[in-house]
Order: C-alpha cells, then structure tokens, then sequence
C-alpha cells in the first residue's frame, strides 16, 4: 500500500466520519449493546465504571480523536440514525477550560478531565497504604504524607502560574478563532528543577518566558494573566489541566516507590510493588480515582427506560 495513503488512513483514525463508519459496520450486527465514545485513550476510566452499572449489556466502546470528534460523531449518528430496541448510546468528553458548547446529551466532567480524578490528597494515600504496601502505622507512612505535602505544595505554585498561561492562551484562541496552541510538546519533567524528594523544586517561569517557550506569536498584555490568575487556586485544582496533574502523580509515586525500596530519603527500606507508574498508570489506580455522581447518573440515563420498554414488547 502507498505510504501516503497509510499516512492519510492513520491520521483519520479518530476522526468523526470514520469513527462513525467503523460504528456502522458493527451497529447492525450487535443487540443489547451500549456504544460509547470518548476523547482520546480514557477507556482505563470509563470502561471499569460503565460495567459495573451496566453490566446486563454488551460494551462497545470507540476513541474519537479530541472532543470536537466526539461531537462530531454524535451529531452524524442523530443526523443519520434512529438506535432502536434495547441499544444505546453513551458520549463522554472532557470540560477543560470550558469554552466550548456541547450538546446536553454528552456527558462533560465535573472536573477539567478525568485525569483530575486520580490526584487528591485522599487518594494519593490510599495508594500509598494499599499499592506500595507501606503500613498506615508506621514511620515510613507518616514520611510519605510529608512529602506528598511538600512536593504538592511546590507543584501546586508552579501549576497555578501554568494554568493562567494556558487558559490565557487558550481563551484568546476562542475568541479570535486563532489556531490552537500545542500545550503537549513539554512534559512536566522539563519544567523540575531539582527532582529529589528532600529538595523538591519547579521551576517558575514568567509569562514572556512561557509565550517565548511555547512560540506564541500574538501579543498578550500581562495584565490579561494577571485577572486570569484569580481564576485558579493553589488549594483546588478541579480545573488544573489534567495532564500535568497526572505526570505529578507518576513522578510522586515512582519517587515514593524507588526511595522505599532503595531506603533513600530518610524512608526505610522495605518490600513494595514493581509497577512503573509511568506506563498503564490510570489502569493501575482506575479503582481509586473519584467516581462523580454525575457520572453514574448519566451512564444509568435511559437504561431502565429502555429495560422497561424491551420487557412490555
């Protein structure tokens, strides 16, 4: 097959109309089955809660690239498609920043994406007690609450300082209808400046840095990030971008597990798990991020209806 062509079939893998037609090629074929679509690979998340409240159906599920995507589909399928008999279907985006309009019957987080759901205080030392094994009586336990205070608190300067700058960017990008910036071309990894536990450290770059870092060539005036600086709170970061939010985790843990099973850190050296946090980190801890009520009232809409209305045919 030409290279271009295997180019352009990969690019468009995620894409409303293929996603939509590859929907098609199994809808006719399947019964009892829920269809879902999300942004991006947050099946680890959404898979595990959709079975446990609908686990009398068949599960479909298809990854759309980003939410215009997922919008995109859903509007092809109202446009082109009645689902019929006992068959439903589920759309799950994130809120992000929430600049965009979506339609009501599309599920939107709480929080700005799921990753949000993996990072609070109380889960991080559940996973602490439960996934690296360290006693909830013990030394080594009260050390790690330390230093997830420590880091967290640093982390949560510099996140704060980064929140402005995208939502900043990404606020002015709507409102001229300006192409969207790459906010993934960095990992959070490039903005620590010392990454040891004791001395935990992140670099605080200032706006002109940031737009320079970021190649943004529009102008902005700084008195713009300083309004939207009141916007974010050291303390909440239900609308911290997830991305980071989850690398902060990986890096947390990873650090946490490596000095307990080294006894580096003041941390006494001691048996713990072998994952690499860094890699299926959303699949290993799916069972301790927060579960919305929001969500399970969506994913649970229209079932019973549509069970009540099989069972009377």
């Amino acid at each position: 097959m030409d290279n271009e062509l295997v180019d352009v079939m990969s690019k468009s893998i995620g894409k409303d109309v293929a996603v939509f037609q590859k929907f098609l090629l199994q809808y006719g074929k399947m019964e009892n089955t829920l269809f879902y679509f999300i942004e991006g690979e947050d099946f680890d998340y959404y898979n595990v809660r959709i079975k446990k409240n609908v686990y009398s159906k068949n599960i479909i599920d298809y990854s759309c690239e980003g939410k215009k995507n997922v919008v995109g589909v859903r509007n092809l399928i109202k446009e082109k498609l009645c689902v019929q008999g006992n068959n439903s279907l589920k759309f799950f985006v994130d809120k992000d920043y929430g600049f965009e309009t979506i339609p009501e019957d599309i599920y939107i987080t709480d929080w700005y994406s799921i990753e949000n759901f993996y990072l609070t205080e109380d889960i991080v030392f559940n996973i602490i007690e439960n996934i690296l094994k360290v006693n909830k009586t013990s030394e080594n336990f009260k050390k790690c609450q330390s230093y997830f205070k420590q880091t967290y608190k640093e982390y949560s300067k510099f996140a704060k300082q980064m929140n402005t700058f995208f939502y900043t960017i990404r606020e002015k990008e709507k409102i001229e209808g300006l192409k969207r910036s790459n906010f993934n071309q960095f990992k959070l990894t490039k903005f620590i400046e010392n990454a040891d536990l004791c001395s935990f450290k992140m670099k605080i770059l200032s706006f002109e840095e940031l737009l320079e870092m970021y190649n943004i060539e529009y102008s902005i005036e700084k008195i713009t990030f300083k309004k939207n600086s009141v916007l974010f709170d050291e303390n909440d970061h239900s609308n911290f971008r997830g991305k980071f939010e989850l690398e902060y985790l990986k890096w947390f843990l990873n650090s946490i597990r490596e000095s307990i099973a080294s006894g580096k850190n003041d941390l006494l050296k001691n048996k713990t798990c072998r994952y690499d946090f860094s890699t299926d980190c959303m699949l290993i801890l799916t069972d301790y991020a927060i579960t919305p009520q929001s969500l399970i009232d969506y994913i649970l809409k229209d079932e019973k209806l549509i069970s009540d209305v099989v069972g009377t045919v």
